[in-house]
């Protein structure tokens, strides 16, 4: 764990497809954005709940794992496990509300992608910002 590595870019094959909805029908078009959004809409929920059996110490193995901490490292241990289901939860591209419903195939629109750009406060943004390095467990 104490060795840094590089991030890797993510491969998408979904963000892929939806890059070639015009050969596409509307309708399937349609059908797997729905689909789309309801699995991550899905897994948003299972993460939050993840997360909030983690802060409230209802993991068991999260309870092993702090058997075997002291108690002056716990809190930092908990809080760890809690920010990577934290980010998770917050990935831009992940949530359904600005992905994919804003675009021509959600209203009925016989085009399949967007009718214009989003405007750049749409674009997700994959970077560390300000928020998320506030949001990191102190270090102690």
């Amino acid at each position: 764990m104490d060795e840094v590595e590089e991030p890797r870019r993510e491969r998408d094959p979904q963000r892929l497809k939806a890059a070639y909805f015009e050969w596409a029908s509307p309708e399937a078009a349609r059908a797997r954005l729905e689909t789309h959004v309801r699995f991550h809409e899905d897994a948003r929920a299972s993460y939050e709940k993840q997360r909030e059996d983690i802060l409230a110490r209802r993991v068991p193995l999260l309870l092993a794992r702090l058997e075997r901490t002291p108690a002056s490292e716990q809190d930092a241990v908990v809080e760890f496990r809690a920010f990577a289901y934290s980010g998770l939860i917050a990935r831009p591209a992940r949530r359904s509300s600005g992905h994919g419903r804003d675009c021509g195939c959600w209203t009925g629109s016989t085009r399949t992608g967007p009718k214009k750009k989003p405007p750049s406060s749409q674009v997700p943004d994959h970077t560390v910002n300000a928020r998320t390095r506030r949001s990191l467990p102190a270090i102690k």
